[in-house]
């Protein structure tokens, strides 16, 4: 394998439904503690939380009307949204669409 190793992780306040992000990080750690930063500092609430993390592969969050949330990783977009759809529908959620999908580089 050759490439860069890239974390990146979704964080998500249920109480305000807000999100943090972060993408190209060299570890989990650093990868989980940006989005959790990005989320507390948006939605200025304390119950936010990491969703998902992956490494080097995509990952994407589905919403639901009714406020529910899902998140899921793959190595392809398409299947990290749809898996994300089905854990929203799976937590009750109503009418869920993907809101975000952040595809990192794959390692070769």
């Amino acid at each position: 394998m050759t490439g860069t190793v890239s974390y990146g992780a979704i964080a998500f306040s249920s109480i305000t439904q807000d999100k943090g992000y972060s993408w190209n990080y060299s570890n989990q750690k650093a990868a989980e503690a940006r989005a959790l930063s990005e989320c507390e500092s948006v939605s200025n609430a304390t119950d936010c939380r990491v969703l998902v993390w992956t490494r080097n592969a995509c990952m994407s969050i589905a919403e639901g009307s009714n406020g529910a949330a899902g998140s899921a990783w793959s190595v392809k977009s398409t299947e990290a949204e749809n898996l994300a759809k089905k854990v929203c529908r799976d937590y009750q959620g109503v009418n869920c669409q993907v809101t975000r999908t952040i595809c990192l580089p794959v390692r070769q």
